[in-house]
């Protein structure tokens, strides 16, 4: 191609490259001082004439980043915040993690802004004031100081940061809960979902409403009888969020007449006649998955220990990923796997064994693919994942 202006098309916009703005300069140069103008790579002129090329590039580019962030397919950071406002939407901030953790000591005992420590380092602050119980234990809730889903499982919370005279001990007794930052792709997601709230079917309009909701995670809605549920009914199975936000979404935007059902009710008031009816929807059940992998090197790919801690990682985000009620597969797990293998031609192992399955004690553990029912989901944990270097 040869030079030509910034241009706005049907296409877009079109910018010329780098090298078509540098071949234009050395022609205007020439057309100006002479044909026979030296300007070799090894000219001063040149070389100025490549920095300002360059110069000019870089401007045409970040003409070409504004121009194509107008669309919420391609805007980033700050610019698809912009786009998702025209949609009446705004990033979800992240959350702060939290869990219950069971403090032991002489009852009575008065904690007063107290903080505790996972394994990993990170501090959790206690209610500002807390009292031990007479039978010499107290369950509270604690908050990570540092935002988004910051992990912890159960047991992890054992140290004591803030020692008090009385208080012994403290341990979560169940995992953290928090949230990130919504991403970009998780916005633009979002983003498309709420252009169906006025939506052409009211089923749509009601996934996008729980969507909407802050503090929501993963979410599923089945329309009877799919997934199990009756006949002129809605299962809506939704991770996080408050209660009755879900349950006001839900009627809102359901059809007449439409009967919701789950394992949790909550009354909601017509907002004109001020009715009350009773929305149900369910929360998701986690369900571990645990796996099996054996795998026979076939080069010296280094320490088996990095190997396995690889290998257990990426099936557990694998794991952690699925959405409510997806199946886990076992060829799932020989794509991810083999993800590791740079040249397919020379691999650096081969996998001679994969088998997943429900049950701890390994008893189903040759199923080959797991069948999530409507309200489950999946959760990776690298503790249920066994790997085995040959």
């Amino acid at each position: 191609m040869s030079y030509f202006a910034p241009t706005i098309t049907n296409a877009g916009l079109s910018i010329p490259t780098y090298q078509d703005l540098l071949a234009q300069m050395i022609e205007d140069m020439k057309n100006i001082f002479g044909q026979d103008l030296y300007l070799g790579n090894d000219s001063a002129d040149y070389q100025l004439m490549a920095v300002t090329a360059l110069k000019l590039y870089d401007t045409m580019q970040a003409l070409q980043l504004d121009y194509n962030s107008r669309s919420p397919i391609a805007a980033t950071g700050a610019a698809l915040d912009a786009v998702a406002k025209l949609n009446g939407i705004k990033r979800k901030a992240a959350q702060f993690s939290s869990c219950s953790c069971t403090l032991t000591g002489t009852p009575g005992t008065v904690i007063n802004n107290g903080i505790v420590q996972d394994i990993g380092g990170n501090k959790w602050d206690l209610p500002a004031t807390v009292t031990i119980g007479s039978g010499g234990t107290v369950t509270v809730s604690a908050q990570c100081e540092a935002p988004g889903a910051i992990t912890a499982l159960s047991g992890d919370i054992t140290t004591i940061s803030t020692p008090t005279s009385g208080w012994i001990s403290v341990t979560n007794t169940a995992a953290a809960v928090g949230q990130n930052a919504e991403t970009d792709a998780e916005l633009r997601t979002r983003a498309a979902l709420s252009m169906q709230i006025p939506s052409q079917s009211a089923f749509a309009g009601t996934i996008a409403a729980i969507a909407a909701l802050p503090g929501i995670g993963r979410y599923r809605a089945y329309e009877g009888p799919r997934g199990g549920f009756p006949a002129h009914s809605i299962g809506c199975i939704v991770e996080g969020g408050v209660d009755a936000d879900i349950a006001q979404a839900i009627y809102n935007n359901k059809t007449i007449g439409c009967a919701t059902v789950g394992g949790i009710g909550v009354y909601v008031n017509d907002a004109v006649y001020g009715v009350p009816a009773e929305i149900r929807f369910s929360r998701p059940v986690d369900v571990p998955i645990y796996a099996k992998v054996q795998i026979y090197p076939l080069t010296n790919t280094g320490s088996s220990a990095n190997i396995i801690a690889s290998v257990k990682t990426l099936i557990a985000n694998y794991l952690s990923s699925l959405q409510i009620g997806d199946s886990v597969a076992v060829s799932s797990l020989y794509i991810i796997i083999g993800s590791m293998i740079s040249d397919i031609t020379k691999p650096d192992f081969s996998i001679s064994l994969i088998q997943i399955g429900r049950n701890p004690d390994g008893s189903d553990l040759d199923i080959h693919d797991v069948s999530l029912a409507s309200v489950e989901v999946a959760t990776g944990d690298a503790n249920n994942i066994t790997v085995v270097v040959e």
